[in-house]
């Protein structure tokens, strides 16, 4: 049998090969060097509007009207979206005022105690030809996670050259589960289910 001849490996060869284990090492990763773009909604073009079933024969529908969100970007890589929304809770309106008092009060909301509803999201992933977010809710001291669709509907461009979005997220959620309820038979009288659809506009920023 021959046996292999082995070539001594010199001082020279090891440097140069811990050289290359380190650069691959420490080589980035592509998705770390992307650069995201900066985008702030625009509140006079979008609305965050909410639905929920009273009677099981009328549905009363509401919105709420005092909220910022910022959102980050790649390029137009929709699977790096970055969500950040903070929402007023004394902002919720329906356009009957003891609903809204109630809604405001203790008995739901807690405006005073709890003055903001925030969503962060997390991933974001293709669904068909719409896209799936997920991301954490917080209301009333509560954080779960929620799935909203997200349907592109425009990109934009305004007159001084800045390009912009147009989206739509809509889903559902349980109130009972951030503690949005009065309890009681006046409370089993309205759905524990709210439809949510949140039509955004957003601009790039500098």
């Amino acid at each position: 049998m021959k046996h292999q001849k082995w070539k001594m490996v010199t001082p020279a060869t090891l440097v140069s090969l811990a050289g290359l284990f380190q650069a691959q090492a420490t080589k980035p990763d592509q998705a770390s060097e992307q650069l995201l773009d900066s985008f702030r909604i625009d509140t006079t073009r979008s609305q965050i509007d909410f639905a929920i079933n009273h009677l099981e024969f009328m549905t009363v529908r509401g919105a709420f009207n005092e909220y910022d969100a910022m959102l980050h970007m790649a390029g137009t890589d929709w699977t790096t979206l970055e969500l950040q929304a903070t929402i007023a809770a004394v902002s919720i309106y329906t356009g009957r005022g003891i609903l809204d008092d109630n809604l405001r009060s203790v008995d739901f909301f807690d405006v005073d105690t709890y003055p903001e509803i925030t969503f962060v999201s997390h991933s974001i992933a293709p669904h068909g030809k719409d896209y799936r977010v997920s991301g954490h809710l917080t209301m009333k001291g509560i954080t779960e996670e929620v799935i909203l669709a997200l349907t592109i509907l425009d990109t934009l461009t305004d007159q001084r050259g800045y390009t912009g979005m147009r989206f739509r997220l809509s889903g559902e959620l349980n109130r009972q589960i951030f503690g949005v309820s009065q309890g009681g038979m006046p409370d089993r009288l309205i759905n524990d289910i709210v439809q949510l659809e949140i039509q955004v506009e957003a601009m790039r920023q500098d």
